[in-house]
């Protein structure tokens, strides 16, 4: 047994262990430290692991460690026990190590997640110099905390759920409302009731992330700090085209971030960190399976080598899914209102995904590092459905085929100027482009008609940016630290439609822009003594310029405050304004168009009147604008070195929202007269016969009339009054008009405790949103965001609890979804909360088979909604989709079993 001894020579202590060889510290080990003195976890680090640890005594004094228990190598076991100290070890050797201040040190929240996957056999991360490191949420180097909410998701999170891709680890997020994702996919189905913005045209089955319920396109989604080329119709980027295994880490920073990154940071960032220096092989096999379908198979490999000078790791997955048929669950109603019967109705398509990505860096020289990242995706979709019409002799059908590639290539390089700055230049580029074809028929019994149609649509991106930072000459004792940049961006959408054959000359778009932006940020450290590690009053500053080709320019501030008036508590502060551009495939000229319909009248004791109801866009969009502030404690108590609890505040008021005056197909075709006081700015019901023949003669399209009374817009437009007398017209084209505000809090508790039973981890992560209400303009009163199917909940938990004893581990998952009202059944009525609970067990058998071909393996088995609890039941008057239940809020898959094997490969 080794034995560590602790000596003082001349004021270094050294943890110095018995014996120790060169391959000491790559080697995995069990390791058992309680938390307490960092000092004396040192020495139990040196006496389990045989490094050498240098440090001086006076570095470690007064400073706790959370202590460690689990298999790691000694590098990751060192990483994790200086986690929050603001110390930073440098390799001395192979296995000597030396301790010293960080040059600029970060909250635990921020440290780089020690790459935890060693436990099987993975590669070992590198001690890294956190003073060259930027984190999500600012662009300089090296500050200590990012003022806001930040969470840390790291590997071994990624591993304890079970997931098997990016998607599935973020929607455990309670702050996500993962509406746009594979599971409300509309490729041949009807949609989700109640579903609007990108996720009611997720027809690729992509994924995004939509922080606070604004829409996925008010989430910026980063890797490794760049933009990605977006999907679903150029609305969002699409995680689940990433595999999970190259993710070394996600940062999810909430609240607006549009002065340090631009458009569409107003939710919050997400920023996916790659692996860039894995070291050797790992192939895994994961199958998951439902209760009635939906099954995935999936086979994943990863490499990669490290070097003096850097390091790369490249992965290829490959995944099949299989369709869910809501017919063969209790989800689904086998007939619909009108009498229509279903035959077949999946609401998760059969599928294909094969991704290979590379992520490397290299450095140069002691002062110049290059990096890299390169992506390739295909996706294929198939998805049908059959019914039988009321009077029909013939079955319906609508069968669904898409293919969408992906593709992104990103490089950079940091420079390490004099005196402390650095310069970073990164570029990427990106292509998107889905195809879909569609092929249906259906039969009413007087009628029938069918057609095929394909449709592409195509984004692509190219971007450069320039960040210059460092410290500032001091002044009156303080420190200033500055970034200063440029950044310069093209986006392009192409858009077309071929009906039977013949290519659509009124659906198609063509737009491309161009933005450019000037960025500078701010931080200045107020007051310090409290802790060496860090502030104890900090002031962060930032102002960003965009300027685009097609919207005009917009400018976003930002200021936040952290004070910690001691060791274990703090509180921040920040206010911002936030913006997002709009989609560029918003742009379709040949959309405008009209329906002739009557609605009931209120104002004539419920009689029809005819309403005219403009749809499509309007000429020109502005940008939507947000103003946005939170307020947080964090509580680290010194007594419990292993608990962490914070609470924040969030109020988010958003202006400008781009939308259509009534998303509903059946609301804006009924109710515009009778919701007039919600409308009112946008209907008219007095208008000119000359207003009228302007909308006729205008119109990209041929009208869409309801009425029974026959009209020719080539010969009547001048006659629109006579042939319809009192008619009223509602403006429901897309535009600039709404206002949505959302207040909330975020609280989050972690903690961890050492027993002689293993180790113990706890953690409740939980989002209460206060209000989310919508103005659909600035005279109309607000209707409610929130609470209803299809839209956010108010509350939804995650709580955690975990065991890790050796090679065993097991991790238990409870989730809460709040109850909310259904306003599609009549009388309305009420969503029932819903309570699941999920379960992962994982086995290392290299602890009882350490050498062999059953060494180095890792078995995972998991259970999503283990007690197979079904999701509310949705009753729906009007049944027009089949649903049983609200797939934004809730899933079919019922409960859902995967067993995965990962093996590292000597």
């Amino acid at each position: 047994m080794a034995l560590a001894l602790s000596i003082a020579l001349g004021g270094i202590a050294v943890a110095l262990p018995a014996t120790a060889t060169a391959q000491t510290a790559q080697t995995q080990q069990q390791f058992s430290i309680p938390a307490g003195s960092l000092r004396e976890a040192l020495d139990a680090l040196a006496s389990q692991s045989g490094i050498t640890v240098l440090y001086s005594s006076e570095l470690v004094a007064g400073k706790t460690s959370r202590g460690l228990s689990g298999r790691f190598t000694s590098v990751n076991a060192l990483q994790r026990l200086l986690q929050g100290s603001g110390l930073e070890a440098q390799a001395a050797g192979e296995s000597t190590f030396t301790l010293r201040r960080s040059s600029a040190p970060k909250s635990e929240s921020q440290v780089p997640a020690a790459d935890t996957s060693a436990t099987n056999g993975s590669s070992q991360p590198d001690i890294q110099d956190l003073g060259k490191m930027t984190v999500t949420g600012t662009r300089i180097r090296g500050v200590k905390e990012v003022v806001g909410p930040i969470q840390d998701i790291t590997r071994d999170d990624f591993e304890r759920t079970g997931h098997s891709s990016i998607e599935g680890v973020l929607r455990t997020l309670p702050q996500n409302f993962a509406a746009a994702s594979r599971g409300t996919i509309t490729v041949a189905s009807g949609g989700t009731p109640g579903l609007t913005g990108t996720a009611a045209l997720n027809t690729e089955g992509a994924a995004a992330v939509d922080l606070r319920g604004l829409g996925a396109g008010s989430t910026l989604t980063l890797l490794n700090g760049q933009r990605r080329v977006n999907a679903i119709y150029g609305q969002a980027v699409d995680v689940s085209a990433i595999p999970l295994s190259m993710i070394d880490r996600m940062e999810v920073v909430t609240g607006g971030r549009s002065a340090i990154y631009g458009a569409d940071a107003v939710g919050g960032v997400v920023n996916l960190v790659t692996r860039r220096d894995f070291s050797g092989f790992e192939s895994q096999a994961f199958y998951g399976w439902g209760q009635d379908g939906g099954e995935r198979l999936q086979f994943n490999v990863i490499t990669g080598m490290r070097t003096a000078r850097g390091g790369f790791a490249f992965a290829y997955d490959h995944q099949r899914d299989e369709e869910l048929d809501l017919l063969k669950t209790d989800l689904g109603f086998e007939q619909l209102f009108d009498g229509t019967i279903l035959r077949r109705n999946e609401v998760l398509p059969r599928g294909r995904q094969d991704s290979a990505m590379v992520s490397g860096r290299f450095e140069l020289n002691d002062r110049i590092e290059l990096h890299a990242d390169a992506l390739y995706t295909q996706r294929t979709l198939n998805s049908a459905s059959r019914s039988l019409n009321p009077g029909a002799t013939a079955e319906s059908f609508a069968d669904s085929e898409g293919s969408t590639k992906q593709i992104s290539v990103s490089a950079g390089a940091t420079v390490d100027l004099n005196a402390g700055w650095g310069l970073s230049l990164n570029g990427n580029v990106g292509r998107n482009q889905t195809d879909r074809r569609v092929e249906f028929f259906s039969d009413y019994g007087d009628f029938s008609f069918g057609g095929d149609d394909n449709n592409t649509d195509t984004g692509r991106l190219s971007a450069l940016s320039l960040v210059l930072d460092g410290p500032l000459p001091s002044f009156f004792g303080l420190k200033p630290l500055v970034a200063f940049g440029a950044e310069v961006r093209h986006e392009d959408y192409r858009y077309s439609l071929i009906s039977d054959g013949v290519p659509s000359t009124r659906n198609g778009a063509d737009e491309s822009r161009i933005a450019r932006a000037v960025f500078a940020e701010l931080f200045v450290p107020l007051l310090t003594g409290v802790e060496p590690a860090r502030d104890t009053l900090s002031l962060s500053l930032a102002a960003r310029y965009d300027d685009y080709s097609d919207i005009g320019s917009a400018v976003s501030p930002q200021l936040g405050i952290i004070f910690r008036p001691t060791t274990s508590l703090s509180f921040q502060g920040t206010i911002s304004q936030a913006f997002r551009a709009p989609e560029l495939f918003r742009y379709q000229p040949g959309t405008t168009g009209y329906w002739l319909t009557r609605q009931a009248d209120p104002t004539l004791g419920g009689e029809l009147r005819p309403v005219l109801v403009r749809s499509g866009n309007v000429p020109r969009f502005e940008p939507e604008e947000a103003k946005i502030w939170s307020v947080g404690v964090n509580y680290e108590p010194s007594f419990a070195p292993a608990l962490q609890f914070s609470l924040n505040y969030f109020d988010i008021d958003y202006d400008n929202r781009l939308d259509y005056p009534e998303s509903s197909f059946i609301a804006w075709q009924t109710n515009a007269l009778r919701n007039e006081a919600i409308y009112s700015p946008l209907v008219n019901r007095n208008p000119t016969a000359e207003e009228l023949a302007a909308i006729v003669q205008g119109s990209a399209t041929p009208p869409v009339n309801v009425t029974g009374t026959p009209f020719n817009p080539e010969t009547q437009a001048q006659d629109v009054l006579t042939i319809f007398p009192g008619i009223a017209i509602f403006d429901n084209r897309m535009r600039n008009l709404a206002r949505e505000k959302v207040r909330g809090l975020d609280m989050k508790i972690d903690a961890r405790f050492d027993t002689s039973a293993g180790e113990l981890n706890f953690g409740l992560n939980a989002t209460y949103t206060l209000d989310h209400n919508r103005n659909i303009t600035a005279s109309s009163p607000a209707s409610n965001l929130l609470n209803e199917v299809g839209k956010p909940v108010d509350l939804r938990a995650r709580l955690t609890g975990g065991w890790t004893n050796g090679a065993i581990g097991t991790y238990l998952y409870v989730n809460y979804v709040d109850a909310y009202a259904n306003p599609f059944s009549t009388p309305a009525s009420r969503m029932g909360s819903w309570t699941t609970v999920d379960l992962t067990l994982r086995a290392d058998t290299s602890v009882w088979f350490p050498n062999g071909p059953l060494s180095n393996m890792t078995l995972t088995l998991s259970a999503e909604n283990l007690l197979g609890k079904d999701p509310p039941r949705f009753l729906n008057s009007s049944s027009y989709d089949g649903f049983r239940f609200d797939a934004a809020n809730a899933s079919a898959l019922g409960r859902y079993l995967s067993v995965r094997l990962t093996k590292k490969w000597n």
